[in-house]
């Protein structure tokens, strides 16, 4: 006779209008009290219009462009040679999960999925997927903390030594330190970590299924062999670097091009802390892609270093029109062309898009989701 099982626990999950009525909440007093301070002063930075260079602003939109295939060349190169797509969809695949990162607030683990199932469909082994977009989130996140830290290493000669600054650099050179212990921790003793994971979900085992404990122990050793791989490849390694500097680079200058078509030259300190700080930002899940979070906070910076305040608006604003927003249409004709032609729809296997995975398959995050 079988034995019945106790029933596993699941814990309460909160109403769909609360969760909505939450993030609206949060997204209004956002809205109220980052945004609308720094541009209730919108309409005296329009008369500003008539300086714009229109040269700056396509060689801005130039380098954001350059910043997105940047990304894509960094994915391609994280993903196995044996299993690699040709650029063309990996550009495409990033372009649809960033698109839809941008419109759905704390997206990055729902742009994880759909990136994951994407790629999946593509040929590309679940494993190596998660074990490239956890090691090209943590790189991406490591340069951006690495931007923030330079740009307050040259303001604080400067007299710029806000406390509130201070704590933020502190706060991000733990980070970095910390994951890369965690790093070195992983790819020194594999087995160790692979059995404390085993043994925390086994602990977890009322709430954690355990084909989800399975996944994250592969997952774990997947990860600890792709970064012995990216260790012992001095060539990927550059490779890796080089793309996840170029990404950052080429958008922090798209943000400088963007503020000088205005008339303003920004200072170097002044535009990496600033945007070091927004990206940071960004990755907090609050509201879709930082949106309001980074433009309060990279005005208040550039207008602290000195740019005015029309200047700063017109500028901000602009390079987020290209940052941000530009994406959504280009994510959906993306997604559309992928559906219609790469991945058709008849080649796809009968389940849903974005599946029910567990921590190990959604939560690696996307540091480019911003």
């Amino acid at each position: 006779m079988a034995v019945p099982t106790a029933p596993r626990h699941r814990w309460p999950r909160a109403p769909r209008w609360l969760r909505r009525s939450g993030v609206f909440l949060v997204t209004a007093l956002v809205l109220e009290y980052v945004v609308l301070p720094q541009i209730t002063d919108a309409r005296s930075a329009l008369r500003t219009l008539s300086q714009v260079t229109p040269v700056f602003l396509g060689l801005g939109l130039a380098l954001e462009m350059a910043s997105l295939a940047s990304y894509s060349a960094l994915t391609r190169c994280l993903l196995p040679a044996v299993a690699r797509p040709s650029f063309a969809t990996v550009l495409r695949v990033d372009l649809s999960a960033l698109g839809l990162s941008h419109i759905v607030p704390g997206g990055g683990a729902t742009a994880s999925a759909l990136r994951y199932r994407l790629f999946t469909v593509a040929g590309v082994p679940g494993a190596d997927v998660l074990s490239a977009t956890a090691i090209e989130g943590t790189g991406m996140a490591a340069v951006l903390v690495m931007v923030f830290g330079a740009g307050l290493a040259l303001a604080l000669p400067s007299g710029h030594d806000d406390a509130y600054l201070l704590t933020a650099g502190a706060v991000a050179a733990v980070l970095v330190v910390a994951g890369a212990g965690a790093a070195a921790l992983l790819i020194r003793r594999e087995p160790q970590t692979v059995a404390l994971v085993r043994a925390c979900t086994d602990r977890l085992a009322a709430v954690v299924p355990q084909r989800r404990a399975d996944a994250a122990s592969r997952a774990i050793g997947s990860l600890a062999a792709r970064l012995r791989s990216l260790t012992g490849d001095r060539r990927l390694m550059y490779e890796t670097i080089r793309w996840a500097s170029a990404n950052w680079v080429f958008d922090a200058a798209s943000l400088w091009i963007f503020l000088r078509a205005f008339g303003t030259t920004e200072s170097v300190q002044g535009l990496l802390l600033g945007y070091g700080l927004a990206g940071v930002l960004a990755l907090l899940p609050v509201t879709p892609g930082g949106l309001g979070l980074v433009e309060g906070a990279l005005i208040s910076v550039l207008v602290g270093f000195g740019t005015t305040h029309e200047h700063a608006v017109l500028g901000v604003i602009t390079w987020r029109l290209a940052e941000f927003w530009m994406p959504i249409p280009l994510a959906a004709l993306a997604y559309l062309s992928l559906r219609t032609g790469t991945l058709r729809t008849q080649h796809l296997p009968p389940r849903p898009l974005i599946p029910r995975a567990g921590p190990a398959e959604i939560a690696v995050g996307d540091e480019r989701h911003r």
